[in-house]
């Protein structure tokens, strides 16, 4: 939702992926169609009956009731599903089989009724990061994340994309992981399958700190001025301004912000 714009969402819609520690078989995706006053659990299909831990949620940019891209993504402890409120239901994507998947990412040109780049998305499980080029259906791939990354087994807690993602012919992706072994920030070099990475750690206080989460302003372009990106380590937040012709940030610890 943008409330900036007239046609872009609806901002009494609201979606929550959530876990109960008291009552785990409640844990689940929920929707709001009154600004949050009453939920109810979106259910049906491959969803399962057990229950499952919810890891994160991922709405398609393009969402809109009443039209053909009313796509959500769960990553759950036994895998990933995608709804679509047209058919009412859940489906199991198995990106690795019932292995648990940990991150979704979705680039801002993601559309379920688009064409081309525009229908892959990305997931993360504790080994690796896949892509699949077709809203999740059919066959997964594996990049090479792990091998050129991160050779031991790490959490990815986030991704980042550039705003004109497959349209200009950028097709790099930003990943932020925890480990303290692996590397902060990584960045793919080239385009699918997304084989070779570096690393994008300079300016950071440890090229091995962690972080919780990365993020792209929204208007990021490698080839403009608009190239700012920020993450979330446990010493703060950073500011970078990326550079394609080197492959660094320049982070600087945005000062004005509590250390987390």
């Amino acid at each position: 939702y943008d409330e900036m714009s007239t046609t872009c969402g609806d901002a009494s819609t609201l979606f929550v992926a959530a876990n109960f520690t008291d009552a785990p078989t409640d844990n689940g995706v929920y929707k709001s169609s009154d600004w949050g006053n009453t939920c109810v659990k979106l259910t049906g299909g491959e969803w399962p009956t057990s229950a499952v831990t919810l890891n994160d949620l991922a709405i398609s940019p393009q969402y809109r009731e009443g039209t053909g891209d009313t796509t959500l993504y769960a990553a759950t402890s036994v895998g990933l599903f995608r709804w679509d409120a047209g058919s009412v239901n859940w489906v199991n994507l198995q990106p690795e089989n019932g292995t648990a998947v940990y991150r979704i990412g979705l680039p801002p040109t993601f559309s379920r009724l688009g064409a081309g780049n525009s229908k892959t998305l990305f997931v993360a499980d504790r080994n690796n990061v896949f892509f699949n080029t077709d809203i999740g259906n059919g066959t997964w791939t594996a990049t090479g994340y792990k091998s050129e990354a991160c050779t031991s087994i790490s959490t990815v807690t986030g991704f980042a994309f550039p705003g004109n993602w497959g349209t200009k012919g950028t097709l790099r992706i930003f990943v932020s992981n925890s480990s303290t072994l692996c590397g902060t920030i990584d960045t793919s070099l080239g385009d699918a399958p997304w084989s070779v990475w570096a690393k994008v750690n300079d300016g950071l206080p440890a090229a091995n700190i962690g972080a919780s989460g990365i993020a792209a302003e929204p208007d990021f372009d490698e080839n403009t001025t608009q190239r700012r990106l920020i993450c979330a380590t446990p010493s703060g937040p950073y500011w970078g301004t990326f550079d394609a012709s080197v492959n660094k940030a320049g982070w600087k610890r945005a000062a004005s912000f509590p250390a987390l």
